[in-house]
Formats: structure tokens, C-alpha cells, sequence
């Protein structure tokens, strides 16, 4: 009999890693740190590596990130096109 499956294990992210999911997603650190309900400053220091970025914040950011309407509407509202 087999064993059962395991979902996989999602580690926290490098600082490379958190910088190039946002770019690659085209956000600012304001928007990315939105997507996450952290401050942008949160934000900053997981790309500088002085604070580690929670792995289940990074599976939300890269969920959410891969969704225009959510950063779509993240960028609108923080450029002030959102009605």
C-alpha cells in the first residue's frame, strides 16, 4: 500500500527571491506589500534580508501576485485611479 502524499513544504523565500516574484509581477514594493496586508517598510527589509519573509505570506503574495485583478486593483488604488 502506498503512503499517503505530502502537499509540498514551502520554505521561507531569499531576499533575491522576494525581489524578483515582485518585479516580475511589476509591483511596487507599495503594491506588494498591500497584496500581503504589510507595511512597505515589511517589505523592504524582507528584500534586504535583515527580516525573513513568513512562508505563508509568500504563498500568498505569489497567489495573489499571479492574479491581475488583485494587483491590478492594488495598483489602482495606490496610484489614486481606483473609483
Amino acid at each position: 500500500m502506498l503512503a499517503p502524499s505530502r502537499p509540498p513544504v514551502v520554505l521561507n523565500p531569499t531576499p533575491e527571491q522576494v525581489r524578483a516574484a515582485r518585479t516580475a509581477a511589476g509591483l511596487s514594493t507599495a503594491a506588494a506589500s498591500a497584496l500581503v496586508h504589510r507595511t512597505q517598510r515589511n517589505w523592504q527589509q524582507w528584500e534586504a534580508g535583515t527580516r525573513s519573509m513568513d512562508a505563508a505570506l509568500w504563498e500568498l503574495f505569489t497567489i495573489k501576485s499571479r492574479s491581475e485583478s488583485w494587483s491590478g486593483l492594488v495598483n489602482r488604488v495606490l496610484n489614486g485611479t481606483y473609483e
